[in-house]
């Protein structure tokens, strides 16, 4: 009884931060996403989760209203099963184009092949009236668009050179495709069509069920073989328009537009980027109206679109075509395979085991051993042929390098010695740098934070107690959150001697500061997600699962307050900082070495494509040899129990694997129990106007500061608008320092204090969804005499709870008391309504 009522006043708390936009009332609006739950079988058990859903489909709702009103584009939004995710989780999930570093550049300079400059295409084609197109499918949270382009394009050429129609599988690609992409995280299309023609062909939808995550590739009986693919000229629409007369095309496009989650109808025809993220499939092209379009499927599901399909409109007068379509199109060469056709494909195992110096007895005793030891087993006999295969051409590697003893250090079989590197790459990276980062941190003038500080000769962390026990990423692109969690750790406890185990998978669910999942992320991007969030929660209370889901409620343990980036490419700044605390740094581990490193020293040449998160957490010397101990995110089965040494000082001013060019560190600590909120306060919104009203407390004038002057503008403020104290007057005697303490008032109830310096700037996120508060504090020291330059910005969030909010500002040389000045601001509340909102208060609390 009491979730139902906290969840009917979250429901009208919620309207009353957009009210002023909304047509419907709060009732309407809980009727109707009440029905679009109905609709789509979901449900949201947690009263907070369904209060963060129903904001999120209010605000869609209200771009999807003003979009079709205003009438001025060629096409119209609505409701989905997407109406309650953001727009960032909804990008982060269901797009998947990975394109090689430089593909579209090259893409663009290859000389044209004229291969249809003489064709006359028809005034219209829909291969989907032909019957050459299979019905609309959905890829579900699973980077895997490009899977779906290519058996698209399969399809249909499959379908023109045999007159049949067959439904291809997905996740066979997306298990088994180890051309260079990457499963749920992302591929390509012509590597796709590449791998299905060295393959010798593809297999039905019927016998290898998609299932929206990537699990180990297994044998199935090819239905369709591809024997080649041709690239459509680029920035050609002409080109084009006669190759998807010939034949469903996959495309490349940007779908990078909030309008693209909600597409309804219509030719879509607003201005979009070329940044290609996503693969789709143009299955025609016509006329309305006198606009020309593309018909494009996409792998969204039959309730997104007309029925899972969009135009686009064409020959918007770029080459590059509507959000880029024109960038990079495709075809493959295809049909469907006869009865005597088909291919046994363990022959290539039976002459590898016959080329080594084992016995293939030895190799079927040794890979069943390492099976039992893995708990794997493989029941499809073509499949254990090519996971043996795997296992031997690893072994030879292993032990090539182990007789040859050039190297310092050692390669022994693992958990992942049935993988080929390409997927063991695939599935156990994940850093995304984003564009000119690298370049951006490199041409960045040097702090010199370290440049006068003697670091000791050698550093454990693991020994200092200072790092918790070593995980395992998972098949999931999220090294990027394990170095994060590892970092925020350590710093947490160097700075209050707890060591907290902290949750990746709340990063991985909920950070979409640029981070995407278990598509990849940066681990600067994560620090400043967990500081503007109030916090991380623990890993008991967001357990790990290795695959990205909804973001849920979890009560923060630990805050971060900034994070400082080493000078890039100095070891010797990067050996100060791990002397200091644990340190977040990037790595090349494009080596197949990597994949078996046992022990020792690794002192191999590796490059600098930054490709994996990983923590340093200490340096020393053996042998003469100096080195870096990193934590992995591979589980404690590899390397030395999970960590690896890599060598320091080679010569090279980025480190070994470029490991100095990238290094950072947050500052945090554990949140007290008195900065704690009351439990389940997030995303509760006025049940009342969005007013505000302001009173100064306090006295001006203090033993050290006396205000002439202290201005609050706006008179009036309103939710979601920034509310500034600006003063200025007279410092009464010299001071080297300004502390200030920040206390938030809830219903009459302190929910959040907080310490911190007044000099130079502070950014204090408030917990919870509260907002945040920035202090543009003194030019300390400050000298007797007149002082100008005190400002103060408090941004409350449309959806703020209704409460009295005190800022006072504390003064002195670190210990004094005396208040510079103290503000109130006061959502505007009337007694009832007073007393209405404390019940939900307390009906929240004791859920």
């Amino acid at each position: 009884m009491r979730v139902a009522a906290a969840l009917s006043a979250l429901a009208l708390a919620l309207f009353a931060a957009h009210e002023a936009e909304a047509l419907k009332s709060p009732l309407q609006y809980e009727h109707e996403f009440t029905a679009w739950m109905k609709t789509h079988h979901l449900t949201f058990h947690d009263a907070l989760e369904y209060a963060r859903r129903l904001e999120t489909y209010i605000e869609n709702d209200l771009l999807i209203t003003q979009h079709n009103e205003e009438k001025k584009w060629g096409f119209t939004l609505g409701h989905n099963e997407y109406s309650h995710l953001t727009f960032d989780e909804f990008k982060q999930r269901l797009t998947g184009l990975k394109f090689p570093q430089g593909y579209v550049e090259e893409r663009q300079k290859m000389k044209p092949s004229g291969l249809f400059k003489n064709v006359k295409a028809p005034e219209s084609v829909d291969w989907v009236a032909k019957g050459g197109v299979t019905p609309v499918k959905n890829q579900g949270m699973c980077g895997s668009c490009w899977a779906f382009s290519t058996t698209g394009a399969v399809e249909g050429a499959a379908f023109v050179a045999s007159g049949k129609l067959t439904n291809l599988s997905e996740q066979e690609l997306v298990d088994c495709d180890d051309n260079g992409d990457m499963g749920c995280n992302g591929g390509l299309m012509d590597h796709a069509f590449e791998w299905i023609e060295n393959h010798k062909g593809l297999c039905s939808e019927d016998e290898y069920k998609y299932e929206g995550k990537q699990g180990v590739c297994r044998k199935c009986k090819p239905i369709v073989k591809v024997t080649g693919y041709q690239d459509v000229d680029a920035n050609d629409e002409q080109a084009l328009m006669a190759a998807v007369a010939q034949q469903p095309v996959s495309v490349a496009i940007e779908a990078d537009q909030r309008e693209f989650q909600f597409y309804k109808s219509g030719v879509f025809d607003k201005t979009c980027g070329t940044q290609l993220d996503h693969g789709v499939l143009a299955v025609g092209y016509g006329v309305e109206d006198g606009q020309k379009y593309w018909k494009v499927k996409n792998s969204w599901g039959a309730s997104w679109g007309e029925s899972g399909y969009i135009r686009m409109s064409r020959e918007v007068g770029t080459p590059h075509g509507q959000c880029g379509i024109a960038m990079a199109p495709s075809y493959p060469f295809a049909t469907v395979i006869k009865e005597d056709e088909e291919v046994f494909k363990n022959e290539s195992t039976v002459a590898a085991v016959q080329n080594v110096g084992k016995s293939p007895m030895d190799y079927e005793r040794q890979f069943a051993a390492w099976m039992k030891d893995h708990h794997l087993t493989f029941h499809d006999a073509v499949e254990y042929a090519r996971r043996l295969k795997n296992y031997i051409f690893n072994d030879m590697m292993i032990t090539k390098h182990n007789d040859e003893k050039k190297w310092g250090f050692t390669l022994g079989h693992n958990q992942y010695s049935h993988l080929s590197f390409d997927e063991f790459k695939q599935r156990m990276t994940g850093l995304k740098l984003p564009a000119e980062y690298i370049q951006q941190r490199l041409a960045k003038p040097p702090t010199g934070l370290f440049k006068n500080v003697k670091a000791p000769e050698s550093v454990d962390w693991v020994t200092k107690g200072g790092v918790t026990p070593v995980k395992n990423q998972g098949m999931c692109g999220s090294c990027w959150a394990f170095s994060t969690t590892g970092a925020v750790e350590g710093a947490t406890f160097v700075s209050s001697g707890k060591l907290p185990n902290l949750s990746e998978q709340e990063l991985v669910d909920c950070d979409h500061n640029g981070d995407m999942g278990c598509n990849g992320g940066l681990m600067d991007h994560a620090f400043d997600w967990i500081e503007k969030h109030g916090g991380i929660c623990s890993e008991s209370d967001y357990e790990y699962h290795a695959k990205a889901g909804v973001c849920r409620k979890c009560e923060s343990v630990v805050k971060v307050t900034g994070y400082q980036d080493v000078d890039a490419n100095d070891e010797q700044a990067l050996k100060a900082a791990v002397a200091q605390q644990p340190v977040s740094v990037a790595i090349e581990a494009d080596q197949p070495e990597f994949q078996f490193y046992k022990s020792g020293v690794f002192d191999k040449t590796c490059g600098t494509q930054l490709d994996h998160g990983v923590l340093a957490v200490g340096y020393g010397v053996e042998d003469g040899q100096k080195y870096w101990k990193v934590k992995n995110s591979w589980g404690a089965t590899w390397g030395e129990n999970g960590y690896i040494r890599l060598s320091r000082e080679v010569g090279e001013s980025h480190g070994q694997c470029g490991v100095a060019m990238a290094p950072s560190y947050p500052f945090a600590t554990v949140i007290n129990k008195d900065e704690k909120v009351v439990k389940n306060l997030t995303s509760l919104a006025s049940m009342v106007g969005s007013s505000a009203k302001i009173s100064q407390c306090g006295d001006k004038s203090t033993a050290a500061v006396s205000f002439d002057n202290l201005e609050i503008t706006p008179k009036s403020p309103k939710r979601g608008k920034p509310i500034t104290f600006f003063g200025n007057g007279d410092i009464k005697h010299d001071f080297d320092s300004a502390n200030f303490n920040l206390v938030v008032e809830l219903a009459g109830a302190r929910v959040f204090s907080h310490d911190g310096k007044m000099c130079g700037e502070t950014h204090i996120p408030l917990p919870l969804g509260l907002g945040h508060i920035d202090v543009h504090g003194f030019k300390c020291p400050m000298k007797t005499g007149k002082f100008s330059d005190l400002k103060v910005d408090v941004n409350l969030p449309i959806i703020a709870p209704a409460g009295n909010y005190e800022i006072k500002l504390v003064a002195g040389d670190g210990n004094a008391e005396d208040s510079l000045f103290c503000v109130h601001v006061e959502l505007d509340l009337e007694f009832e309504e007073s007393q209405r909102i404390s019940r939900v208060y307390e009906i929240m609390a004791e859920m």
